[in-house]
């Protein structure tokens, strides 16, 4: 586990000229907050914006030639996979953290009640977004490497994008979807449950993935 967090450290180092970047995300979470939007809708922001964002990752890996040095180090397939999960995921809770105080301060501002319970599920369902866009992906460019891989990784993004507009568009979905939302907590359980399966599921495919494509 230490070797995983030395790789991340590494992977933050490698990205930190990326950084500047989240600038923009700070700019869309402060007006859509002054527009009042809900937490749900400043979550999925958070979502898509890091998913996209971290990505960059492989593209610099690929670019600098990267996969020299990681085989250089002293640190197995796994420590590396597990380092880029946990930066990956660091990234993300940062911004989500950042979103969340944003929005808070801005409620504050305009004198709002805060309404706790649609920001814990506005997390538990940015928490379920980027996992599902971040599991999908990134288990393909360990495969295909950044060039070959990005076409592919806009699926999980139109993906998550319909299931999101889906139950607008059908009554049986939006039932269950209202359904839900009337057990509220049990939704959110279900959720962090969800969302745990599949980054356990996208691991272990990125673990397979880049033993084919490094033949380590």
């Amino acid at each position: 586990m230490f070797n995983s967090l030395k790789m991340a450290r590494l992977d933050y180092f490698v990205f930190k000229s990326q950084i500047i970047s989240y600038a923009a995300l700070i700019l869309m979470t402060v007006m859509f907050s002054l527009m009042g939007s809900s937490f749900v809708t400043l979550g999925i922001t958070v979502a898509w914006f890091v998913a996209l964002l971290s990505t960059n990752i492989f593209s610099i890996q690929e670019k600098n030639e990267l996969e020299e040095l990681y085989a250089s180090l002293p640190f197995n397939l796994k420590s590396i996979i597990r380092g880029r999960y946990i930066f990956t995921f660091v990234n993300y809770a940062l911004a989500m953290i950042l979103t969340i105080i944003i929005g808070v301060s801005v409620s504050f501002m305009q004198k709002k009640n805060l309404d706790y319970a649609d920001t814990f599920l506005g997390i538990c369902i940015s928490l379920l977004a980027f996992t599902i866009i971040s599991g999908i992906q990134i288990p393909i460019y360990f495969k295909l490497g950044y060039t070959k891989a990005k076409a592919w990784c806009m699926i999980p993004f139109i993906l998550v994008m319909a299931i999101c507009i889906l139950p607008f568009f059908l009554d049986a979905f939006l039932g269950i979807i209202t359904g839900l939302m009337e057990h509220q907590m049990k939704l959110e359980i279900i959720i962090l449950i969800i969302s745990f399966i599949v980054l356990l599921v996208s691991y272990n495919l990125s673990v397979k993935c880049y033993q084919k494509s490094s033949r380590r």
